[in-house]
């Protein structure tokens, strides 16, 4: 056992889950994006981003860092949004992200498709 305040731990999220937020400054919309993306989670994604879309930013970050899954429907996720921002007039970047999202998309051979915002958030 741990005494009292000797293990700092976050609250997890629970398998199977995504959790969604966002902000807004200056024209740019970063959404934070935690969870497992999956095929479970890819359409819960695509609505929210959709919505954040509809407010007109001039540029939407995605920022993955607290992705601790990610699978083929996360990299299709991330194709859909790249071609909606550009629908909607808006610079689709990725914030940071978490080691799963950067090996995935090192072995997807998708590394260098997105350009990344990581020094703008």
């Amino acid at each position: 056992m741990f005494a009292e305040g000797e293990l700092d731990v976050e609250e997890p999220v629970a398998i199977g889950t995504l959790r969604l937020s966002s902000r807004r400054r200056n024209g740019t919309a970063t959404v934070i994006v935690v969870g497992e993306l999956d095929i479970a989670t890819a359409d819960q994604l695509l609505a929210y981003v959709q919505k954040v879309l509809d407010l007109a930013p001039r540029q939407l970050i995605l920022d993955m860092t607290g992705v601790s899954f990610i699978a083929a429907a996360g990299l299709g996720v991330l194709a859909v949004l790249a071609g909606s921002a550009a629908g909607y007039g808006a610079e689709f970047l990725l914030g940071e992200v978490s080691p799963a999202v950067a090996r995935l998309l090192k072995v997807a051979g998708m590394a260098e498709r997105y350009p990344s915002a990581a020094v703008s958030i």
